[in-house]
Parts: structure tokens; sequence; C-alpha cells
């Protein structure tokens, strides 16, 4: 990592920022910056505060805080290998096998597999290559030959790809260095670490829970956060007026673990490590046989390089701050009956974890979770989460399913069923274990009756994006449902046809497989033979360059979209005298600013309809583009576009759908024809009058992006012009557009090649 000023380096730096912008590495690629691409993961190595062990890992970039990296080695992708020092095998790897297109998720691949390979010497299997890889999103959907470049590395690989592959590599080890101690001299001792930085903020490093609460008496009111993980920060933001950051990473009491009659857990434990602590405990003793179940579910929490730096207490401290996240942490917790154990000054409290939201957290300190023992003859545990994917998501609706019965009669004794996603203040289902409480669990009377107890009591609310209410009630009952059918399968007193039984299980992803042939005449060769691409190698290794990747240059300044949030309106005023007082914001350009024509869709290219740059009065939808801030950075750009006042006014006769199902219900669409349009596939038929011509206006509903392109344009002032490095490969397009719209001359706008992202 090497020193740094930190009256230079704001506290809120991440590491991804200072690599960029004060390493001047441009391997690690700016993203999502929410710890979902995986586009800048690195590898993390550094001694456990508890165990004393050194431990490496993957972690993302964009959210670990560059004053934690403090006592920490830091590898980038630039570190394990380059042309000048010689490529590392998991690099060559990569590019031999075609893993890259445009090439900006590579690194964060790369890095992904590197620390995989680093943290088991002992070798990986293919299902661990596929698990450590959910994190890493391929935005031109080349997972194919990304995962058979990963998986040669596994130890179950079929045989004939090590052989090929010990030929790419001529035998080369995949590890380029061996683990540092991970602490740095300035780091070995226990003394709270201090530092002031230069806006007033202050950072802490502690390593006991005394020197938190030291703190916390000297601090007095100012605004504090305790520091972990950081994986909060990619949900929510943080507040903006926080001036004390207590950094609790290395305090070794909250980390400890202890697997006895009870698991007790410190709360600062990662969740990557919570699900190894549960896997032994399950292994260990019959009384934490349920906590098998914990694992599968927690493996589907976030991702790899997410759970490698999220803690217990951070997921739980998000559920706390904002009731209506989904938390599966904290629904697995509160169905079995969990503890929290909490320090409040002197005071040292247990709780259960629906208690827990209603405390008072200020200056208090989640210590550790206590998981009970639980006979399997007598309860039964099930939990579920479905999400919009199969890994790397949020619940649409999440449930735990305990319940005590004896098994001779399945007579319930007492029920704990609870769900997260319905609505911010919805847990246990209360109406339904009352129910349930004191009757045959296996009987049609009893699961009809729940059923519609359940239904009663359900009543999810709609915050977009959100899947609809009731879609997530049904959701809800039928994992109810299903919980139900794995009790009667597996019950000597239920009977249950084998044709039903795996419904009471989640779908499982088989191991991913695919195959791609190429025509190949080796009688030709050179000719049609199978060559690797050129520059996947400098994909693969960070060196090629991407527009963020540019140097940045004296002056140089940041802009960001301020964005309609009023459809069907029209702009009345747009007041950006508060955002422009902010210091380092240059500037606010709207419609009226703009020189030229406000129109994208160039005329002269054959575009019809124009495309407003800039909203110069109708609003057409949420989220179009009305105004630019241009600032000294890039966070102060975004976070000055959210004090841009606009005022609306509402358009007549402007209705908004918010669903293809309204629109019929409120007659805004007419049937053309009777043919059968709502049916599919061999039901269309061909018009007997011949082709039917359709005009008028469609409403489309409106649609949740996930990331997928960090669209940067960069535009430097010249003697003759402006240069303009931008990612769109329609060169014709852009030029025309610029040129428009700044109402010069198309040869004073000189266009730097089609440079991605």
């Amino acid at each position: 990592m090497g020193r740094f000023n930190p009256q230079t380096v704001p506290i809120d730096t991440s590491l991804l920022t200072f690599i960029r912008d004060h390493a001047q590495l441009k391997g690690t690629k700016f993203m999502c910056l929410e710890g979902g691409c995986g586009a800048c993961i690195v590898n993390v190595t550094q001694v456990h505060p508890a165990t004393k062990q050194i431990v490496t890992k993957a972690e993302n970039s964009c959210l670990l805080p560059v004053y934690s990296c403090h006592g920490r080695d830091i590898l980038t992708v630039e570190g394990i290998g380059s042309r000048g020092a010689g490529y590392n095998s998991v690099q060559k790897r990569l590019a031999s096998f075609n893993g890259s297109q445009c090439g900006y998720c590579s690194p964060g691949m790369v890095m992904s597999m590197y620390s995989l390979l680093e943290g088991n010497p002992e070798g990986v299997t293919m299902r661990q290559v596929e698990g450590t890889l959910d994190g890493n999103i391929c935005r031109c959907t080349g997972y194919r030959p990304i995962l058979d470049a990963f998986k040669s590395f596994a130890t179950d690989v079929d045989e004939k790809v090590s052989r090929m592959c010990q030929d790419i590599e001529d035998l080369e080890g995949c590890s380029s260095r061996k683990a540092c101690e991970g602490v740095c001299v300035n780091g070995r001792s226990s003394a709270t670490v201090r530092r002031l930085i230069g806006n007033g903020q202050t950072w802490y490093r502690v390593r006991s829970v005394e020197s938190i609460f030291e703190i916390f008496k000297t601090i007095e009111d100012e605004p504090y956060m305790l520091v972990a993980g950081n994986t909060a920060h990619g949900v929510y933001r943080r507040r903006e007026d926080l001036k004390v950051f207590i950094d609790v990473s290395s305090v070794a009491e909250l980390q400890q673990c202890k697997i006895e009659a009870e698991v007790i857990i410190g709360a600062n434990v990662t969740l990557d490590e919570f699900i190894r602590i549960l896997e032994e405990a399950a292994a260990k003793n019959g009384g934490h046989q349920y906590l098998s179940h914990f694992v599968k579910h927690l493996e589907l929490v976030a991702n790899t390089a997410v759970r490698n730096a999220g803690t217990i207490a951070g997921n739980l401290m998000i559920k706390h701050q904002h009731p209506e996240f989904p938390s599966d942490v904290f629904l697995l917790l509160e169905t079995v009956g969990a503890t929290l154990s909490i320090r409040m000054d002197e005071l040292r409290i247990d709780v259960s974890p629906l208690e827990f939201l209603n405390l008072d957290m200020s200056k208090a300190v989640l210590l550790a979770v206590t998981l009970p023992s639980l006979d399997p003859t007598l309860y039964r545990f099930r939990s579920f989460k479905v999400m919009p994917v199969s890994r790397n998501n949020q619940a649409y609706v999440n449930a735990g399913f305990l319940i005590k019965s004896r098994r001779s009669d399945e007579i319930v004794e007492c029920a704990s069923i609870c769900f997260g996603g319905i609505n911010p203040v919805f847990v246990h289902a209360s109406s339904t274990e009352c129910f349930l409480a004191g009757r045959p669990l296996l009987t049609n009377e009893t699961l009809q009756g729940a059923l519609q107890t359940l239904a009663t009591e359900l009543e999810p609310d709609w915050v977009l994006p959100d899947a609809s209410p009731n879609y997530r009630r049904r959701l809800a009952l039928s994992l109810y449902y299903k919980f139900m059918l794995g009790a009667a399968s597996e019950s000597s007193v239920g009977a249950v046809s084998t044709r039903y039984t795996s419904g009471s299980t989640m779908l499982e992803r088989p191991l991913s497989s695919g195959k791609q042939n190429y025509d190949t005449y080796p009688t030709k060769w050179p000719l049609t033979q199978y060559l690797p691409k050129l520059d996947g190698i400098l994909q693969a290794s960070g060196e090629a360059e991407y527009i963020n990747d540019m140097p940045k240059l004296p002056n140089e300044l940041y802009a960001a979209f301020v964005l309609a949030s009023v459809p069907k309106s029209r702009i009345v005023q747009i007041d950006a005298s508060a955002a422009l007082q902010m210091e380092g914001v240059r500037a606010f350009y709207s419609a009226q600013n703009i020189p030229g024509i406000n129109n994208f869709m160039s005329h002269d290219l054959g575009y019809v309809e124009a495309e407003e740059i800039l909203c110069s009065g109708e609003v057409l939808f949420h989220g179009q583009p009305l105004g630019i801030v241009v600032a000294t950075s890039f966070e102060l750009a975004n976070r000055a576009t959210e004090l841009v006042e606009v005022c609306y006014e509402a358009l007549a006769n402007s209705p908004v759908y918010t669903s293809a199902k309204d629109v019929i219900e409120r007659g805004a669409y007419n049937r053309v024809s009777n043919q059968n349009f709502d049916r599919h596939g061999s039901q269309y038929d061909v018009a007997h009058e011949g082709p039917i011509k359709i005009q008028g206006c469609m409403e489309l509903n409106g649609q949740y992006h996930y990331t997928m392109e960090t669209q940067t344009c960069f535009c430097v002032p010249a003697e003759d012009g402006i240069d303009v490095y931008c990612a769109s490969h329609h060169t014709k397009h852009a030029l025309a557009a610029i040129s428009q719209a700044l109402n010069v001359q198309e040869n004073s706008v000189n266009l730097k090649g089609t440079v991605c992202s």
C-alpha cells in the first residue's frame, strides 16, 4: 500500500479511489461502487485478530475504506503479474481460454480466482470455482470460457484439460508470492491508533471493546460510525454528517467463537467465517444439525467478496436502521430463538433479535450471538429465500420455520414462523403460530387452516422496485406449503406421494457446462489454426487501458446528471443555487445552456424522432436527464445533484399506467383485430385482410436496470477544438451529436478511437 498523508486523503476514500487517484494503478476497475459487480476486487491478507492465523481473501475495493487497510497487505491485479515481471498463471489461463471480450471485468475475475487459490493451497473443486465467482459480473455474458479457464485449476477437472494447461504454462505454479504477516510494524501495538483528517473528521483503529467505550466518552454527541466490513455502504449510503469513524475490525473479543452446548460467535465475525463455524458446529453436535440449513441459506447472502468483509453485526445493524431490509441473518437468528449480547456502557444485556430492533443502539456495541441447541427429534427447521436471480441479490421473500412437535403424533407444542420482505414491521406470523399450537401438524385440516390464517395476516406493502404485494403474499404461502411438504415426507405420520416430495426443496443449479467448437483444418495451418486473442493477456493483467483508467489531468472536473423524478409533468423551474454553494461545485447546465441543437439522435443520420440531451420542458419518463452539475470530484458532483430543486406541474390528461393490466382496465388500449393477440406460440395466424398497420402511442412500464455499462466520456480542450474519448462504438453518431449540440464544425471534434468504458 505505501504511506500517504491523511491531510490529503478524505476519510470516506475507498481503497479503489486511492488505488486509482493516488497509487496511479489502472487495473482495478470502477463500475457499480456497491460491491455488486466484482470489477474492483483485490486480494487482502491479514492476521486474524482472534486466531492469529494468516487469512487471505478477496474483497471489493470500492467498499473497503483506505484507512481500514492499516495492517493489511493489499494485492492488486498488477501485483500478481505484468508484462515486465511476468504474468501469473491465473492471468495466462484466462487469456489462453479466450475468457475476455471487452475485458473490463477480467481483472476482478482474475483476483477472485487468485484469492481462492491462495486461500486453499490444498486445492479447489469446480463447484468452489463457480461459487467464488458469484459476485463477478461479465457484461459481455462470456461466462463459459471464463469458467472453463478457472475450472482448469480444479482438482476434479478432466485430465485432458489439466494436461493442456500444463503445456500452456510449463508447469508454473499459481501463487506468485508468500502471504505476508499482514500486520505492519506500527500495527503490532495494542494501543488505539488515531488519525486526524483534514476536514475535521477523526479515524480510530481500536483493539479492545474497552477502547471503543473510552472513545464514546470523549466524542460526546459527535455523530459516529463503527466500521468493520463497510459493506452496508453498498446497500444504503452512509450519512454525510459523520465526524468520527471507529474501526473495530481488529478487536479480538468480537471475533472469537465457542462451540459447546450452545454456539457463541463474536458479532464481528465475517459472514464467510460464520458459515465455516456453523459447518463445524453442525458436524460436532446433534443439537446443532439445524445449522447445516443455516449454511445453505447464508451462502445465498450477497456474494463471496461481500461475505468475506461483511460481518454479523453489520448485517443486523442494517436491519436495525432500515427495518424494510430483508436481512437473512436476522431472519435465521430470530426463527431459532438466538440471543444477542449487547454492551451499553457498563451494562451487558441479552436480547432476542426482535427485541434488538427496538433498542437504542447509540453508543452500544453488539458483542456476540448465541445459538441454542435444538433436539432434532423434537425440532424441525427449514429456511428459504426467493430472489430475482440465483445469487447476489436481496430476497423477494425469505422465510424461516421452526416447529416443535412429538414425532409419535406430530402434535405441535410451539411454532416460530418468520418472514422477510413483507413489510417493515412484519416478522412473526403470530396468528399462524397460535393456530398451530396444540394441533396435529400433518393433517389437511391443519394445513388448510394455517394457510388461510397466514393469508389473512400477511399484508405486503409495495415500494418499488419490490415485486407486487399479491405475488409476495402468494410466495410466502407457497414457502409454508413447501416446508409442510418436507415435514410430511420426513415423518412416519404423514403420507406424501414421492411425486410431490421434490416440491419440498428449492431448485439447485447443477454445475454449469458448455462447449464451443471451431472449424479448423490442420492441413491448412496456420490458416484456421486456433490462436488466443492478442490483447487477452493485457486485459487479464489490467494493462489494457479504458477511459476510466486515463491519468487525472490538472484542473480536471467531473459531471453528473440531475434526473427528473416526476414523469408526465412539465418543468416549471430549476433552482441549482444550493448545489452551486457547495465548495468544489463549479457550474450547473440545463437545456437552455446548450448552444446548438438539444438532440442526440441526429436527423442527418436518418433519425426522425428527436431525443433531447437535457429535458427542456415536458418530462417523458422518470430518470430523464434535465441538467448537469460540474464539480471537482465524482462524489461531489453526484452529491450536488441531490441539492438541485426542480418544480414540476402535472400535465392534464396524461395518466401514468403502472401495468399492462392497468392499461387494459382503464380502456387505454384498443384491440385492432380479433386475432389471438393474448396467446402465445401457434395461436398467431396471418390476417385474412393482409398486413395490419398499427399506429398510436405505446406506454412502457418502469424497469429497474442492473449495473451493466459504465458509460464514461472524457473531454479535453484542444488547440483546434476538443478531444473526446468516448465509449461509444458508433463514432459517426457521436461526432454528429457532439458537433450539433456544441454548434461547432465536425472537424473541430477529435474522437479518440472507440475505447470501451
